[in-house]
């Protein structure tokens, strides 16, 4: 997640800024298999969001973001079918929301291109048999379909 977040921030070095919104209850940080985790709050999102239009930023923070998880899901498809497939798809089924998010935003801006390669790439790991989760009982994937 930490890659992607610098990729959409334009900045080497957020770890200060995360820990500062970390330490002011502006956003949550968690750990998945010893990797961190960052959340904002709906309501902080909602501001930030507001905040970023009223900038002119929206925009471009939102194409940063989608080729962000673009790359992401691009360089997952290839494990996908080999040894590591189970971690890969750990790491898409984490980022679910921001893939969606990205995938939300190629289509708005009339990005096919990026759009169906975000698709592919997620399709892949959507096709491959899962485990059940506390969501699943039959251990199908219902994100895309």
């Amino acid at each position: 997640m930490l890659p992607e977040i610098e990729a959409v921030s334009g900045d080497g070095e957020v770890l200060d800024v995360l820990s500062a919104l970390v330490e002011q209850s502006l956003v949550r940080q968690s750990e998945v298999e010893g990797d961190p985790r960052f959340r904002m709050l709906v309501t902080i999102r909602e501001y930030a969001l507001v905040r970023l239009a009223e900038g002119g930023e929206a925009d471009e923070i939102s194409r940063r973001h989608a080729a962000a998880y673009l790359a992401l899901a691009e360089v997952a498809r290839p494990h996908f079918g080999r040894d590591d497939q189970k971690r890969w798809l750990a790491v898409l089924e984490l980022e679910h929301d921001n893939m969606r998010a990205a995938l939300e935003w190629t289509i708005a801006r009339g990005h096919a291109d990026e759009a169906l390669r975000l698709v592919f790439a997620s399709r892949v790991s959507a096709t491959l048999p899962r485990r059940p989760t506390p969501h699943t009982t039959s251990g199908s994937r219902t994100a895309f379909r």
